[in-house]
């Protein structure tokens, strides 16, 4: 991606802080009006080769300009490149919001069993409500509702702790009325959360944003999505066919009124959800017996709505109907959607009665039938005659039927990538630059595939590289290129273009053989295609309390980590620990090398700030001499440092804390036997690292106690400083002298750390 500052007038790019399929969002700053901003830059490659991909970009700008409403990001600028603007992509300027998204606030919490409180559910579904109702209102469907596009503001948490929810990315949104065919192949809505008339391609409406909502409550309620499967498609059969396990039975402390609210939000029939987001809320907030958000009582007069009419029990013979009419669905949903316009929504009130009391109305029993009076020989004869034309007319739908489930087995396979035990080859990512260089981030932003004994593809195919990501199968599949076999052995080397990190949002490997000229935008379309497959393991570990899966390490280690993100410190663990290191040793150096002492303290207390972090404060005002504050924005990339510091309650220094995550890797399901011999030999490197920088720690103190005269005099343990810092960032590598073990240095054991990253590949178990 060009981040030239031609490209984007006044706006100053700073960090990136989102990724998706179609776009990148930075954080930028607006720097006459000081405020920062979010900029969404459409991917430079979308322009060119998904059709449509540069109208839903206008789309969502036009379309969030229309709405004014607190809980709806705003939107500022929008900008297409004209011809003189020859490399720039389109950009949309909006609101910055400084927060998490509601899927890692419910990562932390409903999937660590840690539970919002019956309160804060209801505040924050009270928030979501209102924006919701209001865009249904202005005739906009926003067709995408999940947790990873509500944002999350902390700086307002007058109303919900956990920060005012802000509805974001209107990149799929219907305007009521309007009419115009969606792009072929392509899936308007995220498959765990989307709603079951988006998977057949019918009639899009506000309830089916309802119906979303209901997906997230249920997830935020139970820790779960309702449905998961193997691949999208399989998610998506479940959203169409099957009912989702009552939450009661996932999480028991939930009132049983609650599988009532979600169970008509989340109706496969439209008309059986609620009427508009806002009385869904309020049968929320009556199932958990606790008062109805007061902004809810001043819009609607009836408080206390009742839940729309009983579903009715699907029978036996409706659930064949439904399954026989699949076929159908699958090829206009899937394939060529059109989407027709909805009529506009109207804001009803129904008739109330506390929802707390509320079920469906118990089914009158039956009237007993007298059984009828046996037939005689003739009449059955004479019956049989009559009825043996259906007979056979049965039979024929039923081998007509049976060809049909075939094919749609072979679209929703259920076992479509199972491998076995024969590993082909290793795809591993890396960086395809300096990681440490700010202003050209490349973390993760490369993958080599190597493959070994592995078959050609069949005369007239060829195969396709593929990453997704097998924890979120909504988010877009990359397709990596085509891989050329020669003697059973073929390479790729794939390089993101706008240098997106690739682990934080990938986890699976495909390759498929197709034919040359196939344009497929996804491997999920014709699974059947598959030949090798393999995933990083994200199955958590028994008994850990964290829950953290092989995946999980590895995301915290080398893309992002909570406890950094909520500290500014971006990119994971290891991209600190090296630049950390790379700083102390540059400081290091200066210290030897300056003949005046006042500047020969400040690199001292910069150099403590980086290895103690906030227990450095203590130490400077300790030693009489040292400057009490770092310089520069040692102050922000120091809040953790690489030493354990005790002001930092169960937070652990770099050194450590990157030692947990190799432990978790170790005994974390799914680990390969190189991978724990891997992490085991990073682990007794960084031991040793760690003596090193407690010696250098050691001599920091010793040189800061110092005063000027004779700091300037201390040139021998100046150069031990300089040496061991030296040491420590060394190209080859450097000798204990305690053990006369030798270790490699930062740069390079940051490298073995992210090798761990890697994916073996296996043969794909072939489909009916």
């Amino acid at each position: 991606m060009n981040k030239e500052p031609n490209c984007f007038g006044k706006y100053e790019l700073l960090e990136p802080i989102g990724t998706g399929g179609m776009a990148q969002v930075w954080k930028a700053l607006h720097p006459e009006l000081r405020r920062f901003v979010a900029v969404k830059i459409l991917h430079a490659d979308l322009k060119y080769v998904t059709p449509g991909s540069m109208t839903r970009f206008i789309n969502e700008g036009q379309a969030i300009a229309q709405l004014h409403h607190p809980n709806i990001v705003q939107v500022f600028d929008l900008h297409i490149p004209g011809p003189e603007e020859e490399g720039c992509e389109p950009y949309l300027v909006m609101e910055f919001v400084d927060g998490p998204t509601l899927d890692k606030y419910i990562h932390r919490t409903s999937r660590a069993s840690q539970f919002p409180t019956p309160e804060e559910i209801v505040e924050l579904f009270a928030s979501i409500s209102q924006a919701l109702d209001y865009a249904h209102r202005k005739n906009i469907v926003h067709r995408d509702i999940k947790p990873s596009n509500i944002l999350l503001d902390s700086t307002n948490t007058e109303l919900n702790p956990m920060g005012e929810p802000i509805l974001s990315d209107f990149g799929l949104v219907k305007i009521i009325g309007a009419q115009g065919p969606t792009e072929i192949g392509a899936l308007m809505g995220t498959p765990l959360y989307i709603a079951p008339e988006q998977v057949q391609g019918t009639e899009v409406s506000t309830k089916s944003d309802l119906y979303s909502l209901g997906v997230i409550l249920y997830e935020i309620c139970t820790g779960t999505p309702p449905f998961r499967g193997d691949n999208a498609y399989a998610v998506m059969r479940q959203h169409m066919q099957d009912e989702p396990t009552p939450p009661t039975l996932i999480n028991p402390k939930l009132p049983a009124e609650i599988d009532v609210v979600i169970k008509h939000a989340m109706a496969k029939d439209p008309a059986q959800r609620f009427a508009n987001a806002t009385s869904m809320t309020i049968a929320l907030a009556n199932a958990f017996h606790v008062p109805i958000p007061e902004r809810l009582r001043v819009k609607n007069s009836n408080s206390q709505p009742s839940l729309p009419p009983p579903l009715p029990v699907e029978t036996a013979t409706q659930k064949e109907d439904t399954e026989s009419s699949l076929p159908t669905i699958i090829s206009v949903g899937l394939t060529k959607t059109q989407v027709s316009g909805a009529e506009p929504h109207t804001n009803t009130t129904q008739t109330s009665a506390p929802a707390a009391s509320v079920a469906a109305p118990p089914k009158a029993p039956a009237e007993p039938v007298a059984p009828p009076a046996p037939a005689t020989s003739a009449s059955a004869n004479r019956i049989w005659r009559n009825l043996w034309p259906i007979f056979v007319a049965l039979l024929v739908v039923l081998i007509i039927g049976a060809t049909i489930m075939n094919k749609v087995i072979t679209l929703f396979p259920s076992g479509a990538a199972s491998p076995t035990n024969t590993v082909v080859g290793q795809i591993s990512f890396y960086n395809t630059g300096n990681a440490l260089d700010s202003n050209n981030l490349t973390i993760n932003d490369g993958v080599m595939l190597n493959l070994k004994n592995v078959a050609p593809p069949a005369e007239g195919k060829v195969y396709k590289a593929w990453l997704y990501d097998k924890q979120q199968p909504e988010n877009d599949a990359l397709l990596l290129g085509t891989v050329s076999i020669k003697n059973g052995a073929g390479t790729l080397n794939y390089k993101s273009p706008n240098h997106q990190n690739l682990l934080a949002t990938m986890s699976a490997f495909v390759i498929t053989e197709n034919a040359p000229n196939n344009q497929a935008i996804t491997p999920f379309l014709d699974t059947k295609a598959w030949r090798y497959t393999g995933n990083i393991p994200d199955q958590p570990r028994p008994g850990d309390p964290e829950k953290f899966s092989q995946l999980d390490h590895l995301r915290h280690l080398l893309a992002s980590d909570q406890t950094l993100d909520t500290r500014g410190l971006h990119n994971g663990i290891d991209f600190w620990f090296q630049h950390d290191v790379e700083q102390i040793q540059k400081e290091a150096a200066d210290v030897k090398n300056q003949q005046d002492p006042v500047i020969m303290r400040q690199k001292l207390t910069d150099m403590l700030y980086y290895m103690d972090g906030p227990c450095a404060a203590i130490e400077v005002q300790a030693s009489g001499h040292l400057p009490a504050t770092p310089e520069k924005n040692i102050l922000n990339e120091s809040k953790i440092g690489l030493l354990e510091c005790k002001q930092l309650t169960n937070l652990h220094g770099h050194l450590q804390h990157i030692r947990l995550h190799l432990a978790g890797i170790v005994a974390a399901p799914g680990a390969s036997a190189s991978q724990i011999t891997s992490a085991r030999a990073i682990d007794a490197h960084l031991i040793a690292f760690t003596n090193l920088i407690n010696k250098m720690h050691d001599l920091a103190i010793q040189l800061s106690k110092l005063n000027k005269t004779d700091l300037k005099a201390a040139q021998n343990q100046r150069t031990q400083l300089d040496q061991l810092a030296d040491s420590s960032v060394s190209k080859t590598s450097w000798t204990d002298p305690a053990t006369q073990t030798t270790h490699p240095g930062v740069a390079t054991l940051c490298n073995q750390i992210a090798g761990l990253a890697s994916i073996d590949i296996h043969r794909a178990t072939p489909t009916a």
